[in-house]
């Protein structure tokens, strides 16, 4: 917990460039960091890392179940577009 509020803090804050390690240009109208980071707390994942690529984010975590999983995300909506298990 403290930890997950610790890295939204840190992206509020403007540390967003440090969690983004690609510098792909992210469409109009694009969500934040915290913003993907925060909805997808919201769905029980734990977010790791966020970077971009190809103009959407790619998000590692853990999902509620325990997995590690690699996500890419919808930049303006949020929504997961696919989602990879990680080793």
């Amino acid at each position: 917990m403290i930890m997950r509020v610790a890295l939204v803090a840190c992206m509020l804050a403007g540390g967003s460039a440090a969690a983004l390690a690609d510098n792909d240009k992210l469409p109009a109208g694009a969500m934040t960091t915290a913003q993907i980071t925060t909805q997808l707390q919201g769905q029980g994942f734990k977010v790791s890392k966020v970077e971009t690529d190809d103009g959407q984010y790619k998000v590692k975590g853990m999902n509620a179940a325990g997995q590690k999983q690699k996500l890419k995300v919808n930049p303006t909506t949020g929504a997961v577009i696919s989602t990879e298990t990680d080793d």
